[in-house]
């Protein structure tokens, strides 16, 4: 169980870090708050597909497009 966790987290940590830094250089803005609140939405949404929560999935799911609608 602790192995299976410890994948979790790892897993978690390289989403969130990996999406963070793709919408940073997407945006041309580097160290934007923005950035990271996409990289959690992102990590809300590997969380809710990997607990199979649905709820979770869509309010991820919910914030990041109204987040890129605020963009637009």
């Amino acid at each position: 169980m602790a192995a299976s966790d410890t994948v979790t987290m790892a897993m978690l940590g390289a989403v969130f870090g990996l999406t963070t830094c793709l919408s940073a250089q997407v945006r041309e803005e580097p160290e934007s708050p923005l950035d990271y609140f996409i990289g959690g939405c992102a990590t809300g949404a590997v969380v809710g597909a990997r607990g199979k929560s649905k709820w979770c999935l869509e309010q991820a799911m919910k914030r990041a497009r109204s987040v890129f609608r605020n963009l637009s």
